[in-house]
């Protein structure tokens, strides 16, 4: 069932990702962008990815760590509000892919961790889109009628990385 509901989420994610094709001319393909909606119940921004070696480059077999900062921009949210994390390559797990909270006051951020692992079959210069996105307990999947109020939208953030190079 977790498999089904993050698979579920990941397409939810990638539905409501920005095109990287429609990108302005000169603009950087592996910046991270969204997160940011103004309208959106919890922004997703300050994303910083650190590779477990420590260098600021992605190697083979080397883990990532994304943090981010989870800032609520609208009224009090007690519903378990949280961050679900993946991405739109198969060869990379997500080891640490949510996190919960009981609840969080307007205005107020949570720093988020999420971890990911390349499997051995991710060649050099893969670009791996890692994603991060705003949910609550209990809104993935089919969502019961009184519950469609609690449920944030995704809001994704898009940070892509690629095999063998220095992190963004």
């Amino acid at each position: 069932m977790k498999t089904f509901a993050l698979l579920l989420a990941l397409f939810a994610l990638t539905a409501c990702a920005p095109a990287r094709g429609n990108l302005g001319a000169g603009a950087d393909p592996l910046t991270p962008s969204g997160g940011d909606a103004a309208d959106a119940w919890f922004l997703l921004h300050s994303p910083v990815v650190v590779d477990d070696g420590g260098d600021g480059v992605w190697d083979e077999a080397e883990g990532l760590s994304l943090t981010l900062s989870f800032t609520n921009q609208r009224e009090d949210h007690w519903y378990y509000p949280g961050v679900l994390a993946s991405t739109d390559e198969a060869a990379v797990e997500v080891v640490s892919g949510e996190n919960w909270w009981y609840g969080i006051e307007a205005g107020q951020t949570y720093e988020v961790q999420l971890r990911f692992v390349p499997s051995a079959d991710l060649a050099m210069g893969s670009v791996v889109t890692l994603m991060a996105a705003a949910s609550a307990l209990n809104c993935e999947g089919e969502v019961q009628p009184d519950q469609e109020q609690y449920c944030p939208d995704p809001n994704p953030l898009l940070v892509p990385v690629r095999m063998g190079y220095e992190l963004p």
